[in-house]
């Protein structure tokens, strides 16, 4: 558990008129209930300030945030698919809407839940008083996936398994293949995007994408173009690096966000309906004792329900 922290933010121009809680709850990047729960001493402008006063541009928050009680890592069953499981590591096809590990409005119900409930060996492991409280929250997680993105994910049950994997992922030996519907179509059949991936300064959710070499991470993917629908396309994605938010900031560009982003892209009129379409398809990496292996994870129905529907109301050929 990490100390007390102190904090003195000014209100951005595009949270003027907002509530206190909801000012802060963007700025610091964690739920209105976290608010409530971890800002101690909280101050508007110099004098005592309460949660729900109105906040205007430039003006001056203080106080001080509380560090968050350890999560409560009881074993609970968790819906998710394996598609490959060995005495070393499993692999499964994560459901959209599930958070990988703990973390700010969290606690419960997410993958490592499941996996504590499901595997004997990481369970036997998260209780040993060998791993830190950081060690325990991420307990068998090689890689991660953003809770709205489905797909392939591949877990550790030992600790010689997981240097291994997560290895290959540091190098860049790994094969990653991610499936997606985006709003528009890209310039190109086929192409690239690069730069460096730097927290939004203003919108501190959001990741931005620099030219700068100065700041940010390095972050690269190549894209292939699946199928066009006239305003939206069908596409294969290709990550050489594995940045947070990565391919959503890319897509987006492009000119051609993802259909259902609620970070980086505005409500379609046509699917309002639509969640992120953000599919982990393919993963090919090492597995000790077997070699080189790939794991697909098949298409989701929301994929499957959204790309009927553009193919009936145009020549595209979604394959």
């Amino acid at each position: 558990m990490t100390d007390p922290t102190p904090f003195s933010l000014h209100v951005p121009p595009h949270l003027d008129g907002l509530r206190l809680d909801q000012a802060l709850a963007e700025l610091l990047g964690i739920t209105r209930s976290q608010v409530k729960q971890r800002i101690a001493d909280l101050a508007l402008d110099g004098r005592p300030a309460k949660p729900s006063q109105r906040v205007h541009a430039g003006a001056r928050i203080a106080g001080t945030l509380l560090p968050e009680a350890p999560p409560d890592l009881t074993p609970e069953p968790v819906p998710f698919t394996v598609l490959y499981e060995d005495p070393h590591c499993l692999v499964i096809d994560k459901p959209q809407g599930l958070v990988v590990h703990p973390g700010a409005g969290n606690p419960t119900g997410t993958l490592v839940h499941g996996l504590l409930h499901y595997s004997h060996e990481l369970a036997t492991r998260a209780s040993s008083d060998d791993l830190d409280d950081e060690e325990r929250l991420r307990i068998g997680i090689v890689h991660r996936l953003d809770k709205d993105t489905s797909g392939v994910l591949v877990v550790a049950k030992d600790p010689a398994t997981h240097h291994f994997l997560a290895t290959q992922f540091k190098e860049k030996e790994t094969k990653k293949l991610y499936l997606a519907v985006l709003k528009g179509t890209p310039p190109a059949r086929e192409g690239e995007i690069e730069g460096h991936l730097a927290r939004d300064p203003v919108h501190r959710k959001k990741f931005t994408l620099l030219s700068r070499p100065d700041r940010g991470k390095y972050s690269h993917t190549r894209y292939r173009l699946l199928a066009a629908f006239g305003t939206h396309s069908f596409v294969a994605l290709y990550p050489t690096t594995g940045r947070t938010h990565q391919l959503r900031v890319h897509t987006a560009a492009l000119g051609c966000p993802i259909l259902g982003d609620p970070l980086y892209a505005r409500p379609d009129p046509r699917f309002p309906d639509a969640t992120l379409m953000l599919h982990a398809y393919l993963l090919t990496i090492r597995i000790p004792g077997r070699g080189l292996l790939t794991f697909r994870a098949p298409l989701p129905h929301r994929f499957k329900t959204v790309l009927r529907s553009l193919a009936r109301a145009s020549d595209g050929d979604p394959r």
